[in-house]
């Protein structure tokens, strides 16, 4: 699995948690994590997806709330 996949496959598990614990459009994580991504964020997503629930959605919370659409 390349580097790319690997990140594809990380984004779509943490927007299924996100999913699970909030019930927010599983697209609409996709879509604002792989914004910030190519908006230049490093984001840590294998730290995000394995992170405690406070922190998952604390971080999760504050990517869909921040973004300027």
């Amino acid at each position: 699995m390349t580097m790319e996949q690997n990140k594809r496959e990380m984004v779509v598990n943490i927007a299924t948690r996100a999913n699970e614990m909030f019930g927010v459009d599983r697209l609409t994580i996709i879509m604002d994590i792989s914004y910030c991504i190519d908006g230049g964020c490093d984001l840590n997503l294998e730290g995000l997806l394995n992170a405690d629930d406070f922190n998952f959605s604390h971080d999760i919370c504050g990517i869909h709330n921040n973004l300027d659409r």
